[in-house]
Order: C-alpha cells, then sequence, then structure tokens
C-alpha cells in the first residue's frame, strides 16, 4: 500500500524486506535476512517519516526506508556522508546514502545503510540505570562532551532525542538517524523535520536550519539526566512516555508545571555549579528560539534573567492520535507511526505456535477485529526486570483510559483483520489519569 505521497508506507516497506534478494539493489544486503517478531515479520523500528529494519548477514545492517519524499534528499546526504568522512568521531556511525535502494512495485526507493550498531537506546539505558546515579552522571558528561563537540564543529544533528541515542556495547555512546542533520556548507534553507517535540523548543520551525538547533535539545536532554541522577523516582512518575522527564506541556507552560515546581526546590539543596545549570535552564525556557545561547554558555556562565514569555505556544502532533474504538479510522492509517487512545478492555496472557509467552491488551473484542497492543517475550522480560509483572500490568490496565504509540500494523486470521502495535520501547503504553489520581502512569 502506499500513501498518500505515493510512498510506500511502513508495512508495504515490511512486506517486500522479507525478500533481501529482490527488494534491494546492493549485493551485500541482497544476501541478508531481516530480523522478524515470533510471527516471522520483520522487525519496524520507526521514527518520524523513517522506518528501519535490520538486516543479518555476513556483517549486520540497519537499512533506513523513506515514507515520504524529502526535498533535496540526495543532495543533503551527499553533505553529510562529506562531512562524516572528514570529521570521524567515535560517536558517529558511517553512513551510505543509496538513491536506488529498495524496490517496491517495479519502482526504486532511496535508503541509507548504516553498519548495525549492537547497544540499547538512551531509554533503556536510563530506566536500567536508575538505582546507580553515578551511572546516569557518566551518561550526562558524555552526552555533554558530543554536543559540545559538534557544537565546536559547526555542526548539528537536529533530532537529539533519547531514541536517536545508542548506548552501545562498547560502553561508548552513539548518535543514529541523520536525516534532520546540517552540516557546514549545506545550501539548502530549511529542515526537513523539527525533532522530538518532548525535547525541542516550542517555537523551532522549519526555517531555522544551521548549526543551533540543537541548543534546545541538547540543554533539555543535559537537565533530564542531571535531575535523574539526583532523583530516579522522577522517571517513574513522568507524565509523558514520549520522553524521559520532560512532557511538551512542561515546556510549554513551565510556570504551570508541578515538576518544574518539584525540582526547583530539587535543586536549592545542590552544589553551586548545579544551581547555576538549573537556572541557566529556567531561563532558557522563556527565551525565544533565535535567542538561545550555545549549550557551551549554558554550561558556563550564569544567564541573565528574562521575563517570562509573553507567546503561547500550542503541543505539536508529530503523528496522528486516533481513537481505538475507530476500526475503519485506524485501518486507513495502517502502516504509519500513530498514537492510539481507547479504554483496556482485557489483558490476557497467550503463547505463540513456538511456546514463547505473549500479552494481548485489548481494547475490544479480539475475535471481532478490535486493535489491539501485543508485547512479546522481550518486551515482558524487560517489563519484568522493571518490576512491570504481567499481574501489575493488568492491574494497572484494565478499565483505564491508555494511549500507545507504535507503528499501526494488522494481524490477519482468515476473513479477520485487527489492528495492532507491537510495544517495542519503553514508555510507549501510558494510563491517562487525572492528577487528583495521581496523573499518568507510563509503562
Amino acid at each position: 500500500m502506499m500513501s498518500l505521497s505515493g510512498w510506500p508506507n511502513l508495512t508495504t516497506y515490511r512486506e517486500v524486506v522479507q525478500d533481501p534478494a529482490t527488494a534491494f539493489a546492493d549485493p551485500e544486503l541482497q544476501q541478508c535476512q531481516p530480523e522478524v517478531n515470533p510471527l516471522g515479520l520483520p522487525i519496524i523500528r520507526s521514527g518520524g517519516f523513517v522506518g528501519t529494519f535490520h538486516l543479518i548477514g555476513t556483517r549486520e545492517w540497519a537499512v533506513r526506508c523513506f515514507v515520504r519524499p524529502v526535498p533535496d534528499l540526495t543532495e543533503r546526504y551527499r553533505f553529510i556522508a562529506a562531512f562524516l568522512q572528514r570529521h570521524p568521531r567515535p560517536y558517529f556511525v558511517p553512513m551510505e546514502y543509496h538513491e536506488q535502494g529498495i524496490r517496491v512495485d517495479g519502482r526504486w526507493f532511496p535508503i541509507v545503510k548504516m553498519p548495525w550498531v549492537r547497544g540499547e537506546t538512551l531509554v533503556r539505558a536510563v530506566a536500567s540505570r536508575l538505582d546507580d546515579p553515578a551511572a546516569l552522571e557518566a551518561l550526562r558528561d558524555e552526552f555533554s562532551e558530543i554536543a559540545l563537540d559538534l557544537e565546536h564543529l559547526g555542526a548539528a544533528h537536529g533530532d537529539l532525542a533519547d531514541d536517536n541515542i545508542l548506548l552501545g556495547d562498547s560502553g561508548q555512546l552513539l548518535l543514529i538517524d541523520y536525516d534532520c542533520m546540517y552540516v557546514p556548507g549545506m545550501p539548502m534553507s530549511h529542515s526537513i523535520g523539527l525533532g522530538k517535540p518532548g525535547y525541542q523548543h516550542p517555537g523551532r520551525l522549519p526555517e531555522h536550519f544551521d548549526a543551533t538547533i540543537d541548543r534546545f535539545a541538547a540543554t533539555v536532554l543535559y537537565t533530564t539526566l542531571d535531575a535523574l541522577s539526583l532523583d530516579p523516582t522522577l522517571y517513574q512518575r513522568r507524565q509523558s512516555g514520549d520522553t524521559l522527564l520532560f512532557s511538551q506541556e512542561d515546556l510549554l507552560r513551565p510556570l504551570e508545571s508541578p515538576l518544574m515546581r518539584e525540582l526547583d526546590q530539587l535543586y536549592k539543596g545542590q552544589p553551586p555549579e548545579r544551581q547555576r545549570h538549573w537556572r541557566n535552564f529556567r531561563i532558557l525556557l522563556n527565551l525565544p528560539f533565535e535567542r538561545l545561547p550555545s549549550f557551551e554558555r549554558f554550561l558556563g556562565r550564569h544567564l541573565t534573567t528574562v521575563a517570562a514569555r509573553t507567546h503561547l505556544y500550542d503541543v505539536r502532533r508529530p503523528y496522528p492520535v486516533l481513537d481505538a474504538a475507530d476500526r475503519q479510522q485506524l485501518l486507513a492509517h495502517v502502516g504509519q507511526y500513530v498514537e492510539v487512545h481507547g479504554t483496556v478492555r482485557t489483558v490476557v496472557s497467550w503463547q505463540t505456535r513456538t511456546g514463547r509467552p505473549c500479552l494481548f491488551v485489548n481494547f475490544g473484542e479480539y475475535v471481532g477485529g478490535d486493535f489491539y497492543v501485543v508485547l512479546w517475550e522481550e518486551a515482558l522480560r524487560e517489563l519484568a526486570a522493571r518490576k512491570w509483572t504481567v499481574d501489575r500490568l493488568r492491574e494497572a490496565l484494565c478499565g483505564e483510559r491508555v494511549a500507545v504509540t507504535g507503528v499501526l500494523a494488522t494481524y490477519r486470521a482468515g476473513a479477520r483483520v485487527n489492528p495492532q502495535i507491537e510495544y517495542q520501547e519503553p514508555g510507549r503504553l501510558v494510563v491517562l489519569r487525572p492528577p487528583q489520581r495521581g496523573g499518568n502512569i507510563v509503562i
């Protein structure tokens, strides 16, 4: 199925990737096989307008496929590839842009090919180190070094976020996903994306495309890791599954944010340097995008206090928000990265045909073709390590309004077609509760 743009959607790419020998032009990729889920389908890792597949052969590769046309894509990647070659860094991953990369229904579409990096996303790294403040401080300091180095190079990643930063098995932080990257000399005047909203300044616009576009996100990530090292319980009490700590609402309306007030109190008892960083962060939240200081200045200097900003921004939704009960609407968005809201009816433990455990979170009648979320064995094991047993999940989810984000796919059984999402990353399930009931629960 093609999207409205005329480009394949993510589930169409998944169908094609099942046969690499005919899908790809690259001889090395033709000899690979995709990583698959327990149903034997290639696993899609998605963000924004790109889906990533893991191809395994004599070497392992990440293959990124685009779901919409991108202005000047070939030229952008030519500049990025040249920059990475001129400035090799341990936190960069080599990449190749293939204009004729993957064939769908007889048409060629571009791909980006990168070595597969073994490791964990920053969100997983943080979730597994909440009982080790020194480890979180080490992640903060290493990220700070990377952000400073990028700034000194006159470049910007463009989408600094917890899912675009990996902690490799080597123990080194790495930046991935260079689609929104700015490098010196680029003649383009617009960014092709605005980054993950919970890390970005609400006033960032497409025409902001230069070496300054990482300034706000770098300070948010630095402050997040610092705050979590001081109080790890903040992670479990955060209100958004899209970020490690701050929600869009916290950044948009800091004066109304209970989290900001709590952090004000937390930092009062900290050493002067930490207090200065927190004060600087609070000041940044009131600055227009164009006046943001460099990350180096944020770290090293007292910023001048400014009046609270008067321009109010709206919450930005980077993907469609759908109703779990509207089956036709869900089916119309198959292959897209979406957010689905609905009431959980049942949580059912099951086993695959090979005897592996899985969990179905049903938002209606499974046998009637209604929407559900599936958690495979790996996800259940990861949740259990964070004290989320099946019984606790059932207690937290049943009867509650829940938001889930991910790639919307379908499961077919005879004539029945169920829209579904696979739970892949921490934070992708959020129990929506009002403040009087303790606020949201992020799973």
